[in-house]
């Protein structure tokens, strides 16, 4: 997300970054401000479209994660379980043989 970072800066600054002033060419082209910050806008999007899938793997991964662990659990016995909790409350590892 930090690919950001430069558009937004873009967008949000006030003066023209690279110092120019006067833009040569047709009267149909935006004034250099009004330029950086559609570059800005631009920048923004893409940077924000790329972290798009990221985003959904890790939301995907997380609930697939979730389903495991939540599966794990219920497979448990109410004496496992307790002996688990037990253990947690003891600080021993989850893995250690005190939680069996």
């Amino acid at each position: 997300m930090i690919d950001s970072i430069p558009g937004i800066l873009m967008r949000l600054n006030d003066t023209v970054i690279d110092g120019i002033t006067t833009v040569a060419g047709t009267g149909w082209w935006p004034n250099p401000l009004h330029d950086q910050h559609l570059a800005g806008d631009l920048l923004w999007f893409i940077a924000e479209v790329a972290d798009v899938p990221v985003l959904i793997l890790l939301l995907l991964r997380w609930a697939r994660r979730d389903r495991a662990e939540a599966a794990d659990f219920d497979a448990l016995t109410d004496a496992e379980h307790d002996a688990l909790v037990q253990a947690h409350l003891r600080g021993a590892r989850a893995g250690s043989d005190a939680a069996r």
